[in-house]
């Protein structure tokens, strides 16, 4: 789903109850909520107790797991009848959760405060019948820059486009005695959590050159998007930069570590490398700049949202806290402790950004940038979860350096593997 993102000055609105006004008491009772990310998490647990201490008849538990953890625990435990009452979590992920009856439809007054509340570009329900949770913040991907290193070679801003991308990281990287890779020009996602490493290559490559890891063919309907010119592109990408440009390798630390420590450039992220930077590398002067492009230019949105389970005893409670930790204060502090970017288009950020004036740099964004989201098909998440895994492998191949034919094989295996999934969920169609 790709809607053009068009910045905007925020609005503000008049504050009422559905536009985040302070909530009147709430009645007693218990409320357990899940969530994943320590970032947000200590945010969460933060206005937990705030919320308790307004509302001293109400208990709140909110439990942090690991993301990959979450997804697990949702999976074995919800079914069985155990759960929270609140649940962070992507909709994508919890998709056949939804669609078996283990979440509650959000009362009218939720519905309500989306439509009035959310920025345009992060609405993916268009009826309320779409709508089983609201959203509470995004990740967005950004371009993390060394400013003192891109200076030495003679660069002053990031990379806007892929030739740019390879072409700057190649003049950054930095070679030991031997000729090996001592400090690379850009830190790849190579390896770790399959999910991980393959949205990492829909953002780097495969979306700038215009592909899509599905193709919609009908309502409902789609068919893989791994054996197309994009795809072998993207893949092709990776292996040049791996292999014959040399800007990157396996035997160097990578991610956020990396560009902390000053051994890597550049790498692409979410704004949570903000508050990282602030905690393990105040002094280091670095950049935030949106993603380069090639045949389109734009930027993946991993939508969370706050969702209250079936299995709820109260409910109403529950949407209760939902719309607390959405108030103008919550969200603002949220976004300051976590650097996850807020939903929300009608309150003032202006006291974050005076405070930390890179947050800022998080929301400005090109004129017609586009972005993307996940697909909200119940196929997509095994079929994700194991393009990660195809990815990890394809990339140590150094065979395929200059190797059309083995990249078209292997992208076409795994299209079939792909499709695969859809038909035995009944969701494949061709054009």
């Amino acid at each position: 789903m790709k809607k053009l993102l068009t910045i905007l000055a925020v609005l503000l609105m008049a504050a009422s109850v559905f536009a985040g006004g302070k909530q009147e008491a709430a009645a007693g009772g218990e409320v357990s909520m899940w969530t994943a990310y320590p970032e947000t998490g200590k945010a969460y647990e933060e206005l937990a107790q705030e919320y308790m201490e307004a509302n001293p008849a109400v208990d709140v538990k909110v439990t942090v797991y690991a993301a990959r953890a979450l997804e697990d625990k949702c999976n074995t435990s919800i079914p069985s009848g155990v759960g929270p009452d609140v649940l962070e979590q992507d909709i994508p992920s919890i998709k056949l959760l939804v669609e078996n009856g283990h979440f509650a439809k959000p009362p009218e007054r939720i519905w309500d405060f989306y439509q009035t509340s959310i920025r345009d570009q992060f609405k993916l329900w268009e009826t309320e019948e779409e709508f089983w949770g609201l959203p509470s913040h995004v990740g967005m991907a950004h371009v993390f820059w060394n400013k003192e290193w891109f200076s030495e070679v003679g660069l002053s801003r990031a990379p806007e486009t892929i030739d740019e991308m390879v072409q700057y990281a190649r003049k950054l990287v930095k070679y030991d005695a031997n000729g090996e890779v001592e400090k690379s020009g850009i830190s790849l996602r190579l390896s770790g959590g399959g999910f991980g490493v393959a949205e990492k290559w829909w953002i780097v490559a495969l979306a700038p050159y215009g592909g899509s890891p599905q193709i919609e063919t009908a309502p409902g309907k789609y068919m893989a998007g791994f054996d197309t010119e994009a795809a072998r592109r993207s893949l092709k990408l990776y292996i040049d930069l791996l292999y014959k440009h040399r800007v990157d390798s396996y035997a160097v630390d990578h991610d956020s570590p990396a560009f902390a420590k000053g051994v890597t450039a550049m790498f692409q992220r979410e704004g949570t490398v903000v508050p990282f930077m602030e905690e393990n590398a105040p002094d280091l002067d670095y950049g935030i700049a949106p993603m380069w492009g090639a045949e389109w230019r734009g930027s993946i949105v991993g939508l969370e949202t706050l969702e209250v389970t079936s299995m709820s005893k109260n409910p109403e409670l529950a949407w209760d806290f939902v719309l607390f930790l959405s108030e103008p204060d919550s969200v603002r502090r949220k976004f300051m402790v976590s650097g996850r970017l807020p939903v929300r288009g009608d309150i003032d950020y202006g006291p974050v950004y005076a405070e930390k004036p890179k947050y800022e740099q998080l929301n400005v964004f090109p004129e017609d940038y586009g972005v993307y989201t996940y697909f909200q098909n119940s196929a997509f998440m095994e079929i994700w979860a194991k393009a990660g895994n195809w990815l990890t492998d394809a990339y140590t191949r150094k065979e395929l350096l200059d190797n059309p034919e083995g990249i078209r094989k292997t992208c076409a295996d795994f299209n079939k593997q792909a499709n695969d999934i859809l038909r035995e969920a009944g969701q494949y169609a061709e054009r």
